[in-house]
C-alpha cells in the first residue's frame, strides 16, 4: 500500500497556499487572471506534475533495469476540464519523448509501462474522498 501525507495552509493572502510534507515545502496559487498572485503552480498543474513525475520515474526505473540506452525522457501533459450537463469531464493528453534508439518492441512496451505508473492507476481507478471539517 502506498501512502502520502500533505499538509496545506492558506491565510489571507489571496489564494497563496503553503503545502508541505515532512521533508519538503512548496506553494500553490492561482494565475493573475484568476485573481491569484501566480506565485506557484495552480492545483491542476500540481495534479499534472504528479502524473508527469510518476510517469518519468516509472519509465526511468524500467529502462535502467533493462539496461537500455536512453539518455533523457521528457513528458508534456495538458489537461482540459469541462462541465457538461452538470457532469465534470476531464481529459489528459500525455506526450512522452525519449532520446535514444530502441527497437519497436521496446518502444511499445514503454507505452504499457507508462500507463502502469502508480499515479496513472490512481487517476483511472476508483477514488473515494472523505472530508471532515473542524472549527475553533
Amino acid at each position: 500500500m502506498a501512502t502520502a501525507n500533505i499538509h496545506g495552509t492558506i491565510g489571507k493572502d489571496h489564494f497563496i497556499t503553503h503545502l508541505h510534507t515532512e521533508n519538503h515545502q512548496w506553494l500553490a496559487d492561482e494565475p493573475l487572471d484568476k485573481e491569484g498572485s501566480d506565485k506557484g503552480p495552480n492545483p491542476y498543474e500540481l495534479l499534472l506534475s504528479s502524473l508527469a513525475a510518476c510517469t518519468l520515474i516509472t519509465l526511468r526505473s524500467y529502462i535502467d533495469v533493462k539496461k537500455w540506452e536512453v539518455d533523457r525522457i521528457t513528458a508534456e501533459l495538458q489537461m482540459e476540464v469541462e462541465d457538461e450537463g452538470g457532469v465534470r469531464k476531464s481529459s489528459i493528453q500525455r506526450k512522452i519523448s525519449f532520446s535514444g534508439t530502441l527497437p519497436e518492441e521496446a518502444q511499445k512496451r514503454l507505452l504499457t509501462v507508462a500507463e502502469r505508473c502508480p499515479v496513472h492507476r490512481v487517476l483511472i481507478g476508483e477514488i473515494h474522498i472523505q472530508t471532515e471539517t473542524h472549527f475553533g
